[in-house]
């Protein structure tokens, strides 16, 4: 399910940054005893053999080495993250768009020059495909057969810079997400975003600005020698850690987004009512509900396109419009009912006019 596997990737984000602030941490507290003047300090360093030489590196040369390596790896993490977003989303559209002359001409063109990309680079690339894989995907298409595929790597071979902005405006285009121009506006107001912009950063730097900052020390570290006065301190790095989570939930949260609304079409989710009123105190919504059938323990998703909002809940409790408790409630005709929620991975509570979406239940 396309959903269950972007919140796994998700979460593999998160341990990867969180490991990385520990290890910043942790070298941050060596430094304060290895570089003190305190003598007793240093001597108690001593007897944990916690000391340099007169070989070892200096206090600069060790944070150049941490710079290099932190601002590696959390880009290399959210390059990775964006590409099992676009190869999740690529598996997912077989099962939304059944027939493959109905994919948007963009998804089909792209597919073709990516097929054919990977078809004269065969051996040459990264990707371990057999030839056989590569073709069968568009033969299958092309020859209208009920099942096809649409192998990720078509995708991803077109995309060779680095993902600031216009790259991933482009690689999201390619996969029929064409409106990814009001879609950065999304990932702009999202609410992990304005947190980092806005409390983390002091409102000192934008999006893309920091996208492409991160980017540039990204290439620098990948492919010069770091000087003095280029590599970020302490600080700085915990809050590169921040931004990848953000920016890694914004798009998630997006393709999310997209996945629902596109998915009502077969019949996969549906918007079954609208909220009314949040109680924060109670974690409660009190929603004017439509259809379906809801039970405690049910993953919802508040969704609101102009507020950058998609969220999923889990239903704690339920009540209907007479405000009695149930395990169950079936609504064939449209009345109030209250639910108190856990909200996953969100920072803002919902608000009055979002939308509830539900996945289609084989109960």
């Amino acid at each position: 399910m396309l959903i269950e596997t972007i919140e796994i990737s998700l979460e593999q984000v998160r341990k990867k940054t969180q490991a990385i602030r520990f290890i910043l941490k942790q070298n941050q507290s060596l430094r304060d005893i290895l570089f003190t003047d305190d003598k007793e300090v240093r001597k108690k360093a001593a007897e944990l053999k916690l000391h340099f030489s007169e070989n070892s590196i200096s206090i600069t040369e060790w944070e150049i080495y941490e710079h290099s390596a932190v601002v590696a790896q959390l880009y290399a993490t959210y390059e990775n993250f964006v590409e099992k977003l676009i190869s999740k989303w690529l598996e997912a559209l077989p099962q939304l768009v059944t027939k493959y002359d109905q994919l948007e001409e963009v998804i089909r063109k792209t597919h073709r020059i990516g097929v054919g990309h990977l078809i004269s680079k065969w051996g040459e690339n990264r990707y371990d495909l057999r030839l056989a894989q590569i073709i069968q995907g568009l033969s299958d298409g092309i020859n209208k057969n009920s099942k096809y595929e649409l192998i990720p790597e078509s995708f991803l071979i077109n995309c060779q810079n680095n993902l600031r902005q216009g790259e991933l405006q482009k690689l999201f285009f390619s996969v029929g997400l064409k409106d990814f121009e009001s879609g950065w506006l999304w990932v702009k107001n999202h609410q992990n975003i304005k947190e980092y912009i806005d409390n983390i950063l002091g409102g000192s730097n934008t999006l893309e600005k920091e996208l492409d900052q991160f980017i540039q020390y990204r290439n620098a570290s990948a492919h010069s020698l770091v000087q003095e006065n280029e590599f970020l301190g302490y600080d700085s790095l915990l809050n590169l850690c921040f931004f990848v989570d953000a920016i890694c939930q914004a798009l998630a949260d997006l393709l999310i987004y997209h996945f629902l609304i596109k998915a009502v079409k077969t019949n996969k989710t549906k918007k079954i009512g609208i909220i009314q009123k949040f109680l924060s105190d109670k974690q409660v919504i009190i929603a004017t509900v439509n259809c379906g059938t809801l039970s405690i323990q049910d993953k919802i998703f508040i969704v609101n396109h102009n507020s950058s909002y998609c969220k999923a809940a889990i239903i704690r409790e339920l009540q209907n419009e007479r405000g009695e408790s149930k395990p169950t409630i079936r609504i064939r005709k449209e009345q109030d009912i209250s639910l108190e929620i856990d909200i996953i991975n969100a920072i803002k509570p919902p608000k009055k006019t979002q939308a509830i979406y539900t996945l289609r239940s084989d109960k």
